[in-house]
């Protein structure tokens, strides 16, 4: 005898996307319904690829919207924002808007005074996920709130490239293009080399020659594929 596959079965429907129970009137004049801060800064997050129109929407406008969505649930629920931002950058593949909610995240509770919570610190480390990606948040934090950046940046970023710098990520993504070299982020953030990585003080010392003194930076002791590289760009 079936007890649930029967006509009469009904699904139950289970959101973590709730709305406010007040209405309000869409772009186009319609009837729409407003949902609360949480469900709406991720709905925006995972359809937000920072700085892009939309039909109905500025780049401009949806990224203010969701740099003070952050800012506001950075203060008030500061353990779910930070698991939505490193979740975002993990399992939703959503480099650049996690970057920039890391960095909103540190104003908004540097703003508040906040204490309580996940650290600016451990939310920016959580975020950073490939070696490109510290220069891409203070690029992002430069321009946004200017050349004084506070601890819990430098401090995560400085987490972030004990981990990710190595010598295949400074010849991949340390060139001349970037704004911030990796020798421009080690004097910036003054990350100290992983004690469990012996070679990682040469390499830090190396990357800091190639941004200040290019002509005579000599690559580490042992490390040939550097060295090949230098030979090869050596040529005429």
């Amino acid at each position: 005898m079936a007890r649930f596959n029967t006509k009469s079965v009904k699904a139950r429907v289970t959101s973590a996307v709730k709305s406010t129970g007040r209405t309000t009137r869409t772009h186009e004049g319609g009837r729409g319904h407003l949902r609360d801060a949480r469900s709406e800064l991720f709905l925006l997050s995972v359809a937000n690829f920072v700085s892009q129109q939309t039909f109905y929407e500025t780049g401009d406008r949806r990224d203010d919207r969701f740099a003070a969505l952050v800012r506001r649930l950075a203060v008030e629920d500061p353990e779910w924002t930070a698991g939505l931002l490193g979740w975002l950058r993990g399992d939703g593949n959503l480099r650049t808007a996690s970057l920039v909610g890391a960095a909103e995240y540190v104003k908004a509770r540097l703003d508040a005074d906040a204490t309580g919570g996940p650290t600016g610190r451990q939310v920016v480390a959580s975020v950073l996920r490939r070696p490109d990606e510290p220069g891409e948040l203070l690029g992002y934090w430069t321009s946004t709130y200017g050349r004084a950046i506070p601890k819990p940046v430098k401090r995560g970023v400085a987490d972030a490239v004990r981990r990710l710098y190595t010598k295949k990520s400074l010849l991949k993504y340390d060139t001349a293009t970037k704004g911030y070299r990796f020798g421009d982020i080690l004097n910036l953030v003054h990350a100290s080399p992983d004690p469990a990585k012996p070679w990682q003080g040469d390499l830090f010392r190396y990357a800091l020659d190639r941004r200040h003194h290019p002509e005579t930076a000599v690559p580490p002791e042992g490390a040939r594929v550097l060295t090949a590289h230098r030979a090869l760009m050596a040529l005429p």
